[in-house]
C-alpha cells in the first residue's frame, strides 16, 4: 500500500528536516473517516489560510471568476480563464516581483474555456467546441474542432511543449477514455499520444516534455497514463504543478509534485516527493485553512496550480482569487498590513476589435465568424488515425468558404 503522510516540514536541499510532534498522518489510499464532502459557501476568509513554515503567503489577484486554468509567458504576462463567463483575463506583473499590478479582459469570450497556452503574442484556448488560436486583437480561428471528438465536455486541457512546437490536448470521452493528443501549432496536424480506459475524468497536466506531460485524474496521478499512482476516491485531486528551478534559492520546491486536494478532511495543497516518477517520501501539507472548524463547509476551493520564477501560484476557483507561496529564504514575508491587491483603477475594460470597431467581448466560442466555423472535416474521431484525417486550419477555412 502506498502510504502518504502529512508532515509540517518540507524536504530541504540538505535532506529531510526533523518531524514535529504535531505532525498529522494521512494515507491517501484509505477512505476518509468523514463521509460527507464539505459544501462550498460564500464568505471569504483568506486570513484563515496557513502556509507551511518554509513559505510566505500572499493574495496576488482577486475577482477573476470561476478560474479553470492559468498560464504565463515566463516573463510578466499571465492568463486565466473564467469558465462561467467565458472571459480570458490578462494579468501583468510590471515590476517582475511576482505581484500583479494590472488586469484586463481580452476582447473575445469563449464557451466554458478550460484550457490555455501562450506562445509570445499567440494565445491558445480550448473551450466546449474547439481549440482556438488568436494573436492579440485578431479574431480567434480554429486550430482543432472538438464537436465530433466524443468528449464529455468537462475539461479540455492544454499545455505547450518545451520547444513550443507542439500543443498537448487532453480530454475525457463519453465512453470513459482519457486521451492525450499532440497538435502541431503551425499546421494543425494532430496525433494520438496515449489513451487509457478509466472512470476518472482528466483534471490537469503537469510540466510538459517532448513526448507527454504529467497527468492528474480525479483519483490518480503520474508521469503518463500507463504509470498512475492510485488514491482513494474520497480524496479528489483538482490541480497539479511541477517545479523546475535551476537556482539554489528556489530549489526548496524541487523534487516534489504539488497537488490541490478536495476531501472531507482537507481542502489543501500537498507536496509529494518524487524520484524517477515514483513517490519517494512523505507527503506534506503546504497550504491549508479552506475548511470551517467543523469541516462541514469550505469557503474556498483550491484548484489550478502554476509555478513561475517567484514560487507557486494557487487558484481559488470558487472565489476567483490567486494566492502565492514563496520560499522564505528568497524574500522577506510581506507584512499583514501591506496592500497587494489589484486596485480598481488598474482594471481595464474589454478592448474593441480594431478591424471593425465593434465590441466583440460578448461573442461565444464557435460563433465568432465564418472562418472559424466547426465542420466535420476537422473532427477528432475515436480510434482514427488522427494524423491522416485531421485537417489544418487553412483547409477548414477553405472548405468553409466553398460551402457558402
Amino acid at each position: 500500500m502506498l502510504r502518504l503522510i502529512v508532515i509540517s516540514l518540507l524536504v530541504g536541499i540538505n535532506g529531510i528536516l526533523p518531524v514535529p510532534s504535531c505532525a498529522q498522518e494521512i494515507d491517501l489510499t484509505v477512505a476518509n473517516q468523514i463521509k460527507d464532502r464539505p459544501r462550498l459557501q460564500k464568505g471569504k476568509r483568506a486570513d484563515n489560510l496557513k502556509a507551511h513554515d518554509k513559505f510566505s503567503f500572499e493574495t496576488i489577484a482577486r475577482n477573476l471568476g470561476s478560474i479553470s486554468t492559468l498560464v504565463h509567458d515566463e516573463d510578466t504576462k499571465y492568463l486565466t480563464a473564467d469558465k462561467e463567463s467565458g472571459r480570458i483575463w490578462q494579468l501583468i506583473d510590471r515590476n517582475k516581483d511576482g505581484r500583479i499590478e494590472t488586469k484586463r479582459a481580452l476582447a473575445h469570450r469563449f464557451d466554458k474555456p478550460t484550457g490555455l497556452a501562450i506562445d509570445g503574442n499567440r494565445v491558445f484556448v480550448a473551450d466546449q467546441n474547439a481549440v482556438w488560436v488568436f494573436d492579440d486583437l485578431q479574431p480567434p480561428q480554429i486550430l482543432a474542432g472538438l464537436r465530433q471528438s466524443n468528449s464529455n465536455g468537462k475539461r479540455h486541457i492544454l499545455r505547450l511543449s518545451s520547444d513550443k512546437t507542439t500543443l498537448f490536448l487532453g480530454l475525457t470521452t463519453k465512453d470513459q477514455t482519457v486521451k492525450i493528443l499532440s497538435i502541431d501549432i503551425n499546421t494543425g496536424q494532430a496525433t494520438l499520444v496515449s489513451e487509457a480506459s478509466t472512470s476518472q475524468n482528466l483534471i490537469a497536466f503537469g510540466h510538459p516534455n517532448q513526448t507527454s506531460p504529467w497527468v492528474v485524474l480525479e483519483n490518480s496521478f503520474g508521469a503518463n497514463l500507463s504509470n498512475l499512482i492510485e488514491i482513494d476516491p474520497s480524496h479528489s485531486l483538482n490541480g497539479v504543478a511541477i517545479p523546475r528551478y535551476k537556482d539554489g534559492k528556489n530549489s526548496v520546491f524541487n523534487n516534489h509534485i504539488y497537488l490541490s486536494r478536495h476531501a472531507s478532511e482537507g481542502f489543501d495543497i500537498l507536496a509529494t516527493p518524487m524520484n524517477l516518477d515514483q513517490v519517494n517520501g512523505l507527503t506534506k501539507v503546504v497550504l491549508s485553512g479552506f475548511l470551517s472548524p467543523t469541516k462541514r463547509s469550505a469557503w474556498g476551493s483550491p484548484a489550478a496550480l502554476l509555478f513561475d520564477n517567484h514560487g507557486l501560484i494557487i487558484a481559488d476557483e470558487f472565489n476567483g482569487d490567486l494566492y502565492r507561496l514563496r520560499a522564505k529564504d528568497i524574500e522577506q514575508k510581506i507584512s499583514e498590513n501591506e496592500n497587494t491587491d489589484i486596485q480598481a483603477d488598474d482594471i481595464q475594460e474589454p478592448q474593441k476589435d480594431v478591424t471593425s470597431g465593434m465590441r466583440v467581448s460578448t461573442m461565444r466560442g464557435s460563433l465568432i465568424g465564418p472562418a472559424s466555423r466547426i465542420g466535420k472535416g476537422s473532427s477528432i474521431t475515436k480510434g482514427s488515425n488522427l494524423s491522416e484525417d485531421y485537417k489544418s486550419l487553412a483547409e477548414e477555412v477553405k472548405e468553409s468558404e466553398e460551402k457558402k
